[in-house]
């Protein structure tokens, strides 16, 4: 059966219609995983004791993932899932997460690091000799 599209003649029109459809959906997917950043904080005193615990926080909340983490420097990197109106509500949010799943209480967010940055802070303390 060949139906016309205007100008345009299709044989199967619901296939072109499904395959326009999946890659509009494709294209969306797309889109909502770009808006992903990533944020970084100073966690003072982090252990590998009160990362398990935190990652254990972070895995059960839909807002946060961690992309990395260097414990000896006591840095995270943090993909922000959600949205937040603000950096700050952002920040206010993390550092609650932290203070109600473990002991640790001094949360900084790291406004001017990147991945580089936070690489170079890793390999630093990794790098220290006692």
């Amino acid at each position: 059966m060949v139906k016309s599209l205007g100008s345009l003649k299709v044989k199967n029109a619901p296939t072109l219609l499904f395959t326009l459809l999946f890659l509009l959906a494709s294209l969306i997917g797309l889109g909502q995983s770009s808006d992903n950043s990533m944020s970084y904080f100073a966690i003072e005193n982090l252990s590998v004791e009160e990362y398990s615990k935190l990652k254990s926080a972070i895995d059960s909340d839909n807002r946060f993932q961690i992309e990395s983490a260097c414990i000896p420097a006591s840095v995270m990197e943090i993909e922000v899932i959600a949205t937040f109106e603000s950096q700050s509500l952002l920040t206010d949010a993390f550092v609650d997460l932290v203070r109600k799943n473990t002991a640790l209480s001094e949360v900084e967010f790291l406004s001017d690091f990147d991945e580089e940055k936070f690489m170079a802070r890793c390999k630093e303390f990794r790098t220290r000799r006692n």
